[in-house]
């Protein structure tokens, strides 16, 4: 008798809590421990015998355990944090969101250093085997921006007989979930792997400007993959995928309420510095967008409310290719790993998170010096300007990557 997942107890091991992979089963012949296979140390080993703190997911657990997401991996991985733009462990992870700063935590798709956190949301893992958690520096197996760890996405191979898996669902917001995936041999040395994925939901964040609903996602993730067993020696995997986003992100949770009042001069009551200018808060450069706002908050009554008058948008669209080659000799192997991404990115967002008509700073009650703002030389000839903020970024990238290995005798991945 074997007792199922959830009857398992964890036990530790390499200094972190080892996922339910690696639980307690009993065998017919007794006690045994199931044998889990990882490769974070870029050879195969099983788990109990990995030097490292690591957390590891099969499909199997993955769908045991309900992860179809980011923050369902990191609900059950210790110190894993994932937001919107960054991923941090132990809370070692990017330091800012400037354009080209390094981040702390690197993540591989396939062995192929991959940029994007888009991975954690593209499909639900439905085509992923596992998925290994590396926690503390890995900088001399991965390299650069591993100080804080690594997350390693390991693909599904085609399997040696022909199955398949169809999964519907009905989510809340009216959301639906449609995958397929099917997999086989279509010669005797070469197996195939075809996966679709269409996942769509309503929003939930109401916008009471113009009746429109936020936090709408519609996501289409295509995957194809090859393998190819040239020798019994030469082993050869292909993988190809394509994802498009289309989302209307919430524009954001403010709970507080907006400071409306004007903002005027601020000195320091001991050195008599100035803090600021007019309009402005201390040790700020731009005037509060928000001052002689109309209407508070809505969010402050719902949460799910906001009034704006410019809709937030996100648009995202990869397409990637991953080549891992290997040759396994008797003593050494050699061993090719490539990637291939091409990735756009869009994203609109307002900033002011308020309707233009229901704004604006009076310039006229806004004083330096006791005098008001308006009536300065070259001052603006209004004296009341409504806030129109608005953030828009666009990134095209195109990333490639190339990887040879000899690896020596004991530490060779096998096919």
């Amino acid at each position: 008798m074997t007792l199922s997942l959830k009857q398992c107890l964890p036990v530790v091991v390499a200094g972190g809590l080892l996922s339910p992979l690696a639980q307690i089963s009993l065998a017919d012949n007794g006690n045994a421990l199931e044998e889990i296979i990882v490769t974070a140390n870029k050879r195969e080993s099983a788990l109990m015998k990995t030097a490292t703190s690591i957390s590891a997911f099969d499909s199997a657990t993955l769908s045991e355990l309900g992860i179809d997401g980011g923050q369902d991996l990191v609900a059950h991985t210790p110190s894993l944090s994932i937001t919107t733009f960054t991923v941090s462990i132990r809370g070692v992870g990017r330091p800012n969101l400037a354009v080209g700063s390094d981040p702390g935590i690197g993540i591989y798709w396939d062995g192929v250093y991959n940029t994007e956190n888009g991975v954690f949301n593209y499909a639900q893992f439905f085509d992923i085997e596992r998925i290994e958690v590396l926690r503390g520096p890995q900088g001399i197996l991965y390299g650069r921006n591993s100080i804080g760890g690594a997350v390693s996405f390991i693909s599904k191979r085609p399997a040696d007989e022909w199955s398949g898996t169809a999964t519907g669902e009905l989510t809340n917001y009216d959301g639906t979930v449609a995958q397929v995936l099917a997999s086989g041999p279509v010669t005797d040395d070469l197996g195939v792997l075809v996966g679709l994925s269409d996942i769509r939901r309503n929003g939930f964040q109401t916008n009471l400007y113009n009746g429109k609903d936020y936090e709408q996602d519609g996501t289409q993730y295509g995957t194809f993959a090859l393998e190819h067993q040239t020798t019994s020696r030469w082993n050869t995997n292909l993988k190809v995928m394509g994802v498009e986003q289309k989302y209307r992100p919430g524009n954001g949770y403010i709970l507080e309420p907006f400071k409306r009042e004007l903002a005027q001069q601020v000195t320091d009551v001991d050195t008599g510095e100035t803090l600021s200018l007019p309009g402005m808060f201390p040790k700020q450069n731009f005037v509060n967008m928000r001052q002689g706002l109309a209407n508070e908050n809505p969010a402050l009554r719902d949460e799910d409310k906001v009034r704006q008058d410019v809709d937030p948008d996100l648009d995202t669209s990869r397409w990637a290719a991953f080549v891992n080659s290997e040759y396994s000799a008797d003593t050494y192997a050699l061993k090719y790993t490539g990637g291939y991404s091409r990735y756009w990115f869009d994203t609109t967002v307002d900033a002011d998170a308020s309707v233009q008509a229901d704004s604006g700073v009076d310039w006229s009650k806004l004083l330096l010096s006791g005098v008001p703002v308006s009536q300065f030389p070259g001052a603006p000839g209004y004296t009341v300007t409504p806030a129109d903020m608005t953030y828009v970024i666009n990134q095209e990238a195109t990333f490639d990557s190339h990887e040879r290995s000899t690896p020596r005798s004991g530490t060779v991945i096998t096919p």
